[in-house]
Order: structure tokens, then sequence, then C-alpha cells
């Protein structure tokens, strides 16, 4: 009879620890990682905090904003404002098409559409209360949405589906 002996290599779990501490931890700095965006009043108070997440499991963009201690949330569209204008834009993620509303007409308003590696896709002028956007050419993915109204502009992440 020969004896065999198994002798268990401790650098694998030691590995194997860390790599398990980091998948706990991953969502911890996922989470930290979101977009922000502060307004502050002319004393320098912070008055709103935006922060854009985008949830893959239920397929919608929800858009927070916590204004004096409220929360609200939408799906599908969000409001934000371009100086003293507000905007809608609406339906995020989107398949095809989405709308920019203003509350009141623009006169001299342009947008750019890039990816996320900064290319241009898709640029215009415009002069309307309302712009539609076609996304319907462009793959699955995430896309930038820059508007321009007034010298004032203002970027949102839009989803296609």
């Amino acid at each position: 009879m020969s004896n065999y002996s198994i002798k268990l290599n401790s650098g694998f779990f030691r590995f194997a620890g860390i790599s398990i501490l980091l998948l706990l931890t991953l969502p911890v700095f996922a989470q930290q990682a979101l977009p922000r965006q502060y307004e502050y009043d002319a004393v320098g108070n912070r008055v709103l905090r935006k922060v854009i997440q985008l949830r893959s499991a239920a397929g919608d963009t929800t858009l927070v904003s916590q204004e004096k201690g409220t929360t609200q949330q939408q799906s599908d569209f969000f409001s934000d404002n371009i100086g003293d204008l507000a905007v809608t834009v609406y339906p995020n993620p989107t398949s095809g098409t989405i709308t920019v509303q203003f509350e009141q007409s623009v006169t001299n308003g342009q947008y750019k559409v890039s990816s996320l590696a900064g290319h241009i896709l898709q640029e215009s002028t415009f002069c309307s209360s309302s712009i539609k956007i076609d996304f319907s050419s462009y793959p699955t993915g995430i896309y930038l949405l820059n508007v321009k109204t007034d010298g004032i502009a203002e970027t949102w992440k839009i989803v296609r589906r």
C-alpha cells in the first residue's frame, strides 16, 4: 500500500478570499460612482441634488431629485432645468424617438447626440418648444444628449433599448 498525501495550496485560498471580498464590496463602490449634479443658492447653500441611476433589471432610467428632504422618482421621463427654462425628456429608455419638451419656445437652441466615447452622431439647431430626436438607427446602448439654449448647456444620458 502506498500513502498519498494531498497538499493544499494556501495561495489559492488567499486568492479566493480576496475575490469574494471584492465581489461583496463592488456594489458599494459602484453606487458611489453614480453621476451627481448639485445646485446652490446665491449664498452657497446646496438646495438640490440630482442622481441619475440606470437600472438594467427594471429596464428603466430613474432620476432621483432630493430637494429640501423630499425625494421624487420618475421612470420613463425626467424633468430638469437649463438655466431658468424647465425641460422634460421622454421616454427614457427609448427604442425609437425621444421628445425634449420646453416650458416655453426656445429661439436659439442646439443639440448634440454623442456616444459615450465622445463621437458626435447627430447635431442640429432648433427654434421651438419641443424637439423630437430619432434614436432608432443607433445600436442598443447609452448615449449623451447635450442641449444648449441661450449659451447654457445641459447633458443627459439616454438609454437606447
